[in-house]
């Protein structure tokens, strides 16, 4: 084959694997936690259980994602990332299943068990690891794209699945988002390759580096810590400790927009379109972060994407006025801001620990940042409920998100 034919081949499937990668995050993000939220009024309603018992759902699935965490390096040395992805989707489709049959709160919490399996085994730690072996140059760009799924899930079942439970049931429904699930792992099976070298190519941006650094990487190294300098232990507690308060925003605060923002007198129908603008938002700010991120560095990419979240939380202090312009600010924002949960913890992983440390930074970064959305899950409630108010919570969470800047910032200098 020609250099030419290759070059055609090299830069096409590197970004059939991106979308792969999309996919798996559609399935073990988007459908897995995102929609999730849908079907929790049905569940408590349909089965009567308490509102505790809803909760207790999430929280058991969010406790086997940090066990998954743990875990999902042994997995993807002994299984391949393939491999490791094929599990996740299939514990995904039987957890599913066995929703769809559940009629005990017991059955429901050990489908819930195997979600937090799934949820990590295909999510974010393959899918980083996956896009750093095929791509050289562009890496940003490629993990914002290839982060779009859990966007898209987020915007298009919502309705979809909301409209087959008021028609067809809650088990009919389940059993069609399994039947939904295999068909995308089917696709993402045929699509993903574990490296380059099983197409008998070379990661996207080779060429570009080949005796030298290409452009992007050497911008991107200008603020990175692998130009002849180690990551210390103290700066790897400051990094875990930026994610970790990273994870409150993120996570807390992401889940309790709807009802911070009902509980300000904003009508739910409005909200509900506002969160689905909000899953827009994220879609094209994950590309566009990713971008910023390859051009500019992730020192420089920090303060934009952190300043984005800052204000983003800030303007959901303003609620109590009642106008539009402040959902409208504030999603907006958040839209990019967000971003920093998942495009600039690969950044930082990458730029800060080099490519040989790469894969456990992954790991560790992202176990922690569940660790931390687990840790202040139940903030906001517990203030809303002393306060009779959730912006406090999100003026907490602006001062979060000003402390994880700070922190990473720190360790870049």
């Amino acid at each position: 084959m020609s250099r030419i034919e290759n070059k055609h081949v090299q830069f096409h499937y590197s970004w059939v694997i991106c979308g792969a990668c999309a996919m798996m995050l559609f399935i073990a993000m988007g459908l897995n936690s995102n929609v999730f939220s849908v079907y929790q009024p049905y569940i408590i309603r349909i089965n009567g259980f308490t509102n505790t018992q809803g909760s207790l759902l999430v929280t058991v699935r969010c406790l086997l994602a940090i066990v998954g965490m743990f875990t999902v390096d042994k997995i993807c040395a002994c299984f391949t990332l393939r491999g490791a992805a094929a599990m996740g989707v299939l514990l995904q489709v039987i957890s599913r299943l066995i929703f769809s049959l559940s009629d005990s709160f017991g059955m429901y919490c050990f489908a819930s068990l195997l979600s937090g399996l799934a949820y990590s085994w295909a999510g974010t730690v393959p899918i980083s690891i996956l896009i750093g072996r095929w791509f050289r140059r562009r890496r940003a760009m490629a993990f914002g794209i290839g982060t779009t799924g859990s966007g898209i899930a987020t915007v298009i079942m919502p309705p979809v699945i909301t409209y087959l439970i008021e028609n067809n049931g809650l088990k009919l429904t389940f059993m069609l988002e399994a039947f939904l699930t295999l068909l995308v792992g089917v696709a993402i099976l045929l699509l993903i390759r574990n490296w380059p070298s099983e197409l008998g190519i070379k990661p996207y941006g080779y060429a570009a580096s080949e005796g030298s650094v290409s452009e992007n990487e050497a911008v991107a190294s200008k603020a990175s810590l692998t130009r002849g300098h180690t990551v210390g232990t103290i700066e790897w507690i400051m990094m875990l400790s930026a994610v970790v308060l990273l994870a409150g925003p993120a996570g807390p605060g992401f889940n309790h927009l709807t009802v911070h923002y009902t509980a300000e007198g904003y009508s739910s129908e409005m909200i509900a379109w506002f969160m689905t603008y909000l899953g827009m938002a994220l879609i094209v700010g994950k590309i566009f972060c990713g971008i910023i991120n390859d051009k500019l560095g992730g020192w420089r990419a920090n303060f934009i994407i952190g300043a984005a979240l800052i204000c983003g939380q800030g303007i959901c202090c303003l609620a109590p006025l009642g106008i539009m312009a402040v959902p409208f600010a504030s999603m907006t924002l958040l839209g990019m801001g967000l971003t920093m949960s998942s495009i600039s913890i690969m950044v930082w992983a990458r730029e800060l620990c080099g490519d040989i440390g790469y894969d456990a930074a992954v790991k560790w970064m992202t176990l922690f940042y569940s660790v931390g959305s687990f840790m202040f899950n139940t903030i906001p409630g517990l203030i809303a409920d002393s306060t009779g108010s959730y912006v406090p919570a999100y003026a907490l969470f602006s001062v979060f998100s000003a402390g994880c800047v700070l922190l990473i910032q720190i360790v870049y200098t």
